[in-house]
């Protein structure tokens, strides 16, 4: 259980998210971790896109690359993980009624 008058436990509540899928050490670049992987594995089929990012880029920056290029393993994730959604367009499509499992489905989402 989260105590609300602890602002670092509170934080890193916030950003389990991030943590799954950025490599973030103080004073070093961040790092996506799936990105990374991914030019590792296959240099030639790796898209051409930002994924080091500088220390000060704020999890709302950050949060933004997964909406762009991880979507559907984020609603995976968060369901397993049982994060706190701070994605805008997650947290707006789930104020109009849809859950995690309708938007997995959501052909949108697979381009």
């Amino acid at each position: 259980m989260v105590d609300p008058l602890n602002s670092i436990q509170l934080t890193t509540e916030r950003a389990r998210d991030v943590h799954h899928f950025f490599e973030k050490k103080k004073g070093e670049s961040t790092i996506c971790i799936f990105c990374r992987d991914w030019k590792a594995s296959d240099p030639e089929k790796f898209p051409n896109h930002i994924y080091i990012y500088t220390p000060r880029t704020a999890n709302s920056g950050l949060r933004r690359h997964i909406e762009k290029y991880y979507i559907l393993l984020f609603l995976e994730q968060a369901e397993k993980h049982g994060w706190l959604i701070l994605i805008k367009s997650v947290e707006s499509a789930f104020s109009m009624g849809y859950i995690s499992k309708s938007l997995r489905c959501w052909p949108a989402l697979d381009s």
